[in-house]
């Protein structure tokens, strides 16, 4: 009863600051519209959301130049463009400097802090960013930092997309990239991906920039879109019945061009200019990891078997492919993690120089973790008996082998890397 007759003689009945922080009292403003002396109309549906000049301006030069002065903006601004929950998260860090980064708002929050100047969300975006790449939002992220010129969160969103190339090129972040990016990613050598995957990537962005830009999709204004990217493509290195059959048909290619590759494929020493024709990746080192030693005995079947090699490396690198024993006949090989049982490469007979099988596209092999390649011979085929090593190491580069014991067959004698 003292406690009600107290307030009711100070004449604060509600006194919600009792107990509060500033940064209490300063959210709860917010939240509950106490006080407001501006309204943002946000997002397509205008979306109302109050707030407090005098914080927005002490937080952003911007703001200030927006809210004050004899060119001040009324009580009522229009931001259309931006999406009205992001801009209610960017106001909870004005005012308390808490933020939530996601996925889902650290590219949204990251343009309103560069927007209104704010640099602790900006730095705080950036780091988020520079700490989450996947090959959901690389694209995404490269082309921001190419937009924002923000160098070394580029760099590592090109690294990231250049080691995961065959993911990133099918994603749907490609398609939205600037001519500038995409330029970029296809004409380095460090991207680990097949010349397929490169072609079937600059073909699907440039039918999506024919409609960015309202033109109907024909092969003329599709290369006119990629300008110089449709050079990048590497496409002596194709398939030939790939080339026959998926890249000549699209047209992209003038008939004189087409006739060039063709002509490389039966005298590859011939002259593809403009085209490179040099493989990628071709600043690394191919390394060749020995599994078998020591000969023991040579073992034929006119059986189906299956063999197993265990393995991991100490650098993140790129399996491009095994060496085979003599006489080895049809067969399907995968790599799978050893922890979860996904496979994360494959290949059917693949291309035999040989003894040596490369995959199609290179395998991207992460450091430390455990692998297993998995052979399933056809039919009638020769395997070995040997001294298995441990290890195989080149320089700074080692491969372990795992689970080894002397009466374990192998029909593959050696890994092939790329580092």
């Amino acid at each position: 009863m003292a406690a009600k007759d107290s307030e009711a003689k100070s004449g604060f009945a509600d006194n919600w600051q009792r107990g509060k922080s500033l940064k209490e009292c300063l959210r709860y403003s917010l939240q509950q519209n106490s006080h407001c002396d501006v309204t943002f109309q946000v997002g397509k549906d205008r979306k109302s959301i109050p707030a407090h000049r005098l914080i927005l301006t002490l937080r952003s030069g911007v703001f200030e130049a927006m809210l004050t002065g004899p060119l001040a903006e009324q009580e009522n601004i229009a931001l259309p463009d931006i999406e009205s929950d992001i801009f209610e998260q960017f106001l909870i860090f004005l005012y308390t400097d808490d933020v939530i980064l996601d996925s889902k708002n650290a590219i949204g929050l990251l343009y309103l802090s560069k927007t209104y100047d704010v640099t602790p969300l900006e730095q705080k975006c950036l780091a988020y960013l520079e700490s989450s790449i996947s090959s959901h939002n690389a694209c995404v992220v490269m082309e921001q930092a190419h937009f924002y010129d923000e160098h070394d969160l580029k760099v590592k969103a090109v690294k990231y997309i250049c080691e995961n190339g065959n993911t990133i090129l099918k994603s749907p972040g490609f398609s939205d990239l600037c001519h500038s990016c995409v330029l970029e990613i296809t004409e380095t050598d460090e991207l680990v991906a097949s010349e397929e995957k490169v072609f079937e990537a600059v073909n699907a962005w440039s039918e999506a920039e024919c409609r960015r830009q309202g033109r109907e999709i024909t092969p003329g204004n599709k290369r006119s879109a990629l300008g110089k990217a449709l050079m990048n493509v590497r496409y002596c290195l194709l398939g030939q019945q790939y080339f026959v059959d998926i890249v000549s048909p699209n047209n992209l290619l003038t008939e004189s061009e087409d006739i060039t590759i063709l002509k490389n494929f039966v005298s590859p020493d011939k002259s593809v200019l403009p085209f490179k024709k040099e493989p990628r990746c071709r600043t690394g080192k191919t390394i060749t990891a020995k599994l078998l030693e020591n000969f023991i005995e040579n073992m034929y079947t006119p059986y189906s078997g299956d063999y197993t090699t265990v393995f991991c490396v100490n650098q993140t690198c790129a399996l491009q492919g095994f060496n085979i024993t003599d006489g080895s006949s049809g067969f399907s090989a995968f790599v799978c993690d050893e922890d979860t049982g996904v496979a994360v490469g494959e290949t059917s007979d693949g291309k035999r120089t040989g003894r040596l099988v490369e995959f199609p596209d290179p395998v991207r092999i992460v450091k430390d973790k455990k692998y297993s390649l998995v052979v399933k011979c056809h039919g009638e085929h020769h395997f070995h008996l040997s001294k298995l090593s441990d290890i195989a190491e080149d320089g700074d580069f080692a491969c372990r082998f795992l689970y080894n014991t002397p009466s374990v067959y192998h029909v593959v004698s050696s890994l092939v890397f790329h580092v």
